[in-house]
């Protein structure tokens, strides 16, 4: 049967296509689509009736390809949908270069012909990890925006009470609380500390931590009143100053909420998946570590082996090598999921700071104490952590991978002996 790739340059509510078989030939000069129901049902009925094996190729452009991808799908065509690195690299090869949007879905359309048997259908994402997915993207955009505020807060610590933010911590997603937000919201300035005797502050401090709901550290206080007795504010203890403070307080508090929101969400949905307490349980993972990680990941089945896996994460290395040299000394590519990346080094942060006597550690220390090994052989502590979160995902991805095989496979069983049981209830009757 002939081939024919079609290929999609997608914009954001136009296509152009372009229709090419196994040769080369070009079926259809390219053409523009519009992401209307009336015309991709147009285009689908146009791909129908061509004569040959129909594949439709698309670069993965944000979330701009899903409209044609998804109605495309749904009447039954193959859909791949491609890294657009690939597409470039192999777009690289026509030495003669120039970019348009006809010349640019010959070059993809081009792709499919040559790598038609590598072409992986897209499948349209399961609710769950739908969401996850949205979900994930919503919270790093809100991140980014609540990491601008946080600045113009410590901004206006380092000028109202200089040195003072080393006291203090921010959000933290497992408790859902704030300390450097609720400290500055009733102590905002300098001058609110220092008009009290240590012996005051203390007492104010501490009553103000139990109603906040923090457990009061033994010298916390202290340090506190002493770094408020040495500084040297720039902002003065005046009316405006504190309205400057309201201000960067109220709209750091809605992110907070938002961000609260979000990944009590992100929970519940993670929960829904089997494979979630297989990362839960895995030390430096909380609860929503675990929900982002599954945000960033996604089905973790769709990788052929736990090596995909890893360069999805862009922490692979690659071969260098030319005749008798050999390298040894190599950096990772830094070619995949950033945002799964730093998931990760975040989960790799978070087991560095556990003790070894910590339940989760005793229980699967196989990742925390490759890390130990790897700082203990010389390595930097941030090669230590990537080398050790290496580990970590083909960790997961072997127990998920059997998690789902054993589910398979008592399926199967389930199915046999109801198989069986009928057989015997017609035998009898």
């Amino acid at each position: 049967m002939t081939r024919i790739s079609v290929g999609v340059d997608v914009s954001k509510n136009r296509s152009t296509v372009c229709i090419m078989d196994q040769d080369g030939k070009v079926i259809m000069r390219p053409f523009l689509v519009w992401h209307s129901t009336e015309e991709l049902d147009f285009l689908a009925d146009t791909l129908k009736r061509l004569n040959g094996e129909v594949r439709v190729i698309m670069e993965s452009t944000s979330i701009y390809q899903y409209p044609i991808a998804l109605h495309l799908k749904e009447k039954g065509i193959f859909i791949s949908i491609v890294n657009a690195y690939k597409v470039k690299k192999f777009a690289n090869t026509d030495f003669r270069g120039g970019k348009t949007d006809k010349k640019d879905s010959r070059t993809i359309a081009s792709y499919g012909i040559s790598y038609w048997d590598k072409l992986v259908e897209w499948q349209i994402p399961k609710d769950t990890y739908f969401n996850l997915d949205l979900l994930n993207r919503t919270y790093m955009n809100a991140k980014k925006h609540r990491q601008i505020i946080l600045q113009e807060l410590q901004h206006y610590i380092d000028c109202a009470m200089p040195g003072m933010d080393k006291e203090l911590h921010s959000l933290n997603l497992s408790t859902k609380k704030d300390f450097m937000l609720d400290f500055v919201e009733k102590f905002w300035h300098r001058d609110e500390i220092v008009n009290m005797t240590e012996a005051e502050f203390t007492e104010v401090f501490t009553a103000w931590a139990k109603k906040k709901g923090y457990r009061p550290v033994e010298g916390k206080a202290a340090k506190i009143y002493a770094i408020a007795k040495s500084c040297i504010p720039y902002y003065p203890a005046n009316p405006t100053v504190k309205t400057i403070l309201q201000c960067i307080v109220d709209k750091l508090s809605g992110v907070n909420r938002t961000l609260v929101t979000i990944v009590t969400q992100m929970i519940e949905e993670a929960k829904k998946l089997p494979e979630y307490q297989i990362v839960r349980e895995m030390p430096g993972v909380g609860d929503p570590l675990a929900a982002r990680f599954f945000g960033s990941a996604g089905d973790i089945r769709r990788f052929k082996n736990s090596k995909a896996l890893v360069a999805y994460a862009g922490i692979d290395s690659p071969p260098d090598e030319s005749g008798d040299f050999s390298s040894t000394h190599r950096h990772i590519t830094k070619k995949g999921s950033k945002v799964f990346r730093d998931t990760g080094y975040e989960i790799m942060m978070a087991l560095r700071a556990q003790k070894r006597t910590w339940e989760k550690v005793r229980k699967n220390p196989d990742v925390y104490d490759y890390m130990l090994r790897k700082e203990a052989e010389g390595k930097p502590p941030k090669v230590a952590k990537i080398a050790a979160l290496n580990k970590f995902l083909r960790i997961i991805y072997a127990r998920i991978k059997e998690l789902y095989d054993n589910m398979a496979l008592a399926e199967r069983a389930k199915t046999k002996t109801r198989s069986k049981t009928r057989a015997k209830t017609k035998v009898t009757a």
